[in-house]
């Protein structure tokens, strides 16, 4: 699979649900439920690689994706699972990049187009459905140190009632964290 290492090192700290992005399905073996956004991949994705996949050691119940307003459901996945300490309602979601549909389609978009719609198509979504955690590829740095102001002040406010954990100081980290969240 992609990133082994990365992988081994995640499942060595024994987690009972994990959010990754641009991910392998194929996971290491040990049990758990792979949830991948998108059930089959588009054409631009190896076979086992999806956006999104979250991982549990239980199975996964009552799941969704979203694909309205021009989002693609390879983005967002969501489920819930039992953890240790309850019933757990995850989203993985994997944001656009600001330069998303800016080159190879047509027509061409302009920088954080793409990023600031599926923020629109998010926080419909979280007007109507919470969840316990959000969690994946934000693709803006937080706290914002470089980027579109415009897109931060979005975030925030789709986000709002969601602390982010990167809003503070990370231990071991000499700089702000920047695309996972």
């Amino acid at each position: 699979p992609l990133g082994v290492a990365a992988l081994d090192y995640v499942f060595d700290k024994d987690p009972d649900v994990l959010a990754l992005t641009e991910s392998s399905i194929d996971l290491p073996d040990g049990g758990g439920y792979v949830l991948p956004a998108c059930a089959s991949p588009e054409k631009w994705y190896r076979v086992d690689e999806r956006k999104v996949v979250l991982w549990s050691r239980s199975p996964w119940h009552g799941t969704g994706t979203m694909s309205e307003n021009g989002v693609p459901d390879d983005r967002v996945v969501w489920g819930t699972t039992e953890t240790p300490l309850g019933p757990l309602r995850v989203l993985g979601l994997c944001i656009p990049w600001h330069m998303a549909g800016t080159r190879y389609v047509e027509p061409k978009r302009k920088p954080w187009e793409v990023h600031l719609e599926f923020l629109d198509a998010l926080g419909a979504l979280l007007r109507t459905t919470p969840f316990d955690v959000i969690a994946g590829d934000f693709n803006q740095l937080r706290p914002r140190t470089a980027g579109s102001k415009g897109a931060e002040v979005k975030l925030l406010k789709v986000l709002a009632g969601y602390p982010l954990a990167t809003d503070r100081p990370l231990t071991g980290c000499e700089r702000p964290a920047g695309v996972d969240h």
